[in-house]
């Protein structure tokens, strides 16, 4: 009844202000009110938009075959642009969506218009009510009125209808609710007083005025959304169709008919402006809404794993430390009557045991990397270097290995990470050795933004294949047996890289050693007063 009422009364004020020869008129709020309810409320309402259109035209002096046939038209018209939007849609159209807002003004509007359109212009000139010469300017009349109701007055009921009880709440929840109301009445009224000045007077000079209507259309669409543009289109269109009809604005140069046909293309324009700036800077929002909903939950979920292993790994290790004592006592106990398959056995529970402690140890390196935060100083690499390798003299040793350095600069970066990082590259060389004593060039070079460190080794490398799963956690590609290890190291190392902005990556090739290459921006942000290292 709601749907009727209002095509009905909106349909006769329509033809009441402006009708080209009775029938087609620039102002036609029923086709936007007829696709609103179907979008709305599903297409079984089509039924009230024939009876209304029939009642409309038959009010309008068309006789009973003529009214029927229009009125078919005009159902046609909202049911075809129906089941269009929800096809391409997938059954949910939405106004926020770009993809949805142009296909409701290529389809919705300038396609499904020209359906009763044609019917209703076809229909007066085979009942002889229209000449043929009026064919051309009543068709247009038609077709854009239908097109501009559905432009304007579509979006206007399906935002504020299904946003109406909520805006309320969108409103006393921002964070400055007052300055909120505030900015949105004074945006009504600046609007409203704009309006009436360009509509106050008639005049073709008065068009100029018309461009600063639009920096309030985006100031509506950027702060409002769809509420605030079709709200902004709505009032801008009643009082140019007000100003216009009392021979006022910038469109006054010809008949009533003539000049709200001129103005049909300036609401067109504008609408169509809105619908799209307003559904871009919703998919903007929405999109980086929902990214830093991403990064929030992945943050916590990171926090929760990291906590995780490091409980789990406390809680590992006390047990762990246990059976390993155990194991010892039981050797000590049966060194008097030894046998040798009893001794297989406790090697091998042994050297199980000691695995999973380096297993255990390494998660817990990995895990308080992520949670320990960077604490940025220059610092001196010369000096990190020779203590690492200090350090690792024994290793160094036992494997003859031949380490080169060169001279190394100040950076800005975390001492002990960095030396983490360091430790474990020179450490894989040393591990993943060839046939001949391990060679060791650890050096650098920079570019104009950062620079570039890298620890080259003679070993057996690797296919490049694998150049981007060595750096997963766990990820080995050889067995324990082959070379001793947990998997972690390099993990780590991408994690304390990334801390510190930079990248990691590796160039190695089967028998001819890998280089394993780090970056550290030059301008790396940091927070502290770095003192000198």
């Amino acid at each position: 009844m709601v749907l009727f009422v209002s095509y009905v009364c909106t349909g006769i004020f329509g033809l009441k202000l402006a009708a080209v020869n009775g029938f087609a008129t620039s102002i036609w709020a029923p086709s936007g009110i007829a696709l609103a309810c179907l979008l709305k409320f599903g297409v079984r309402l089509w039924p009230a938009i024939a009876l209304a259109a029939f009642f409309v035209n038959t009010f309008a002096g068309a006789s009973l075959a003529s009214a029927a046939v229009i009125s078919v038209g005009n159902s046609l018209e909202g049911v075809i642009a129906f089941y269009i939007l929800n096809k391409l849609c997938k059954d949910f159209f939405q106004l926020d969506r770009l993809f949805d807002v142009v296909c409701l003004i290529v389809f919705g509007s300038f396609l499904s218009t020209l359906i009763s359109a044609s019917l209703g212009v076809g229909t007066l000139w085979l009942a002889s009510t229209l000449s043929s010469e009026g064919i051309g300017f009543t068709f247009l009349t038609w077709w854009l009125g239908d097109l501009a109701g559905i432009l304007i007055v579509t979006p206007f009921i399906l935002v504020w209808h299904s946003s109406f009880s909520n805006f309320k709440d969108w409103i006393w929840n921002q964070k400055e609710k007052w300055l909120r109301i505030v900015e949105i009445f004074l945006l009504i009224a600046i609007v409203i007083f704009l309006s009436n000045g360009i509509y106050e007077h008639a005049g073709i000079h008065k068009i100029l005025r018309l461009h600063f209507l639009f920096p309030f259309l985006i100031w509506s669409a950027i702060r409002f959304g769809q509420r605030g543009a079709t709200l902004t289109v709505m009032i801008i269109s009643s009082i140019a169709i007000w100003g216009t009809i009392h021979g006022r604005g910038p469109f006054t140069l010809g008949s009533t008919q003539e000049n709200l046909f001129n103005l049909l293309g300036f609401m067109i324009v504008f609408s169509t402006s809105a619908l799209v700036l307003a559904a871009v800077i919703t998919e903007r929002k929405n999109a980086q809404r929902h990214l830093q909903e991403n990064a929030q939950e992945l943050e916590r979920s990171n926090a929760e794993l990291e906590q995780f292993a490091s409980l789990a790994s406390h809680d590992l290790k006390e047990p762990l430390r246990t059976i390993s004592v155990r194991i010892e006592m039981l050797r000590e106990n049966l060194k008097e009557n030894s046998d040798p398959e009893i001794e297989e056995h406790i090697d091998f529970s042994v050297s199980a045991a000691k695995r999973m402690q380096a297993l255990i140890n390494a998660l817990l390196s990995y895990g308080q990397a992520g949670k320990r935060q960077a604490k940025f100083s220059v610092i001196d690499l010369n000096l990190e270097i020779n203590r690492i390798i200090d350090f690792m003299q024994t290793d160094i040793f036992r494997e003859q290995a031949k380490l080169t350095l060169s001279s190394f600069p100040k950076i800005i970066a975390d001492g002990i990470l960095i030396g983490q990082v360091f430790q474990n590259l020179i450490s894989n060389a040393l591990k993943f050795k060839g046939p001949l004593p391990p060679e060791i060039n650890i050096g650098w070079n920079e570019t104009k933004t950062e620079r570039i460190f890298y620890v080259k080794d003679n070993g057996i490398g690797f296919p490049m294949k694998y150049a981007e799963s060595v750096f997963k956690i766990f990820q080995r590609l050889h067995s324990n047996d082959e070379v001793a290890g947990t998997g972690v190291g390099l993990a780590l190392c991408k994690k304390i890289i990334e801390q510190h902005d930079g990248k990691i990556w590796v160039d190695s090739h089967m028998g001819m050693g890998s280089t394993f290459y780090f970056s550290i921006p030059k301008e790396l942000e940091y927070k502290t007063s770095m003192p000198q290292r």
